[in-house]
């Protein structure tokens, strides 16, 4: 649910997978999957966090419509961070 500027959304467990306090790599885990922002200066940030000693969960993504990255925080929880290339609202969300 949301709008042209943010969303929630929701995911519900998989009912065959245990829960897990470890960081998780794919969406079989129970519990919260990710916390996503948006931002301006996507590099910059990216710098800060590596330089703060924050794990990153794979490589930037470069798509048609954004940049997005992954980065684990000290609690184990996974925040994406995403920077869009573009203002119109119906590109924003379009995932090849």
């Amino acid at each position: 649910m949301g709008n042209e500027h943010c969303y929630f959304a929701l995911q519900e467990p998989n009912p065959s997978s245990e829960p897990s306090i470890q960081p998780r790599s794919t969406y079989k885990s129970q519990g919260v999957n990710h916390i996503g922002l948006i931002i301006d200066d996507i590099d910059t940030i990216r710098e800060r966090l590596l330089e703060k000693g924050y794990q990153p969960n794979g490589s930037m993504a470069h798509e048609t419509h954004r940049k997005r990255m992954y980065f684990y925080d000290k609690a184990g929880f996974e925040w994406e961070l995403v920077a869009y290339s573009f203002d119109k609202t119906e590109e924003r969300y379009l995932y090849e």
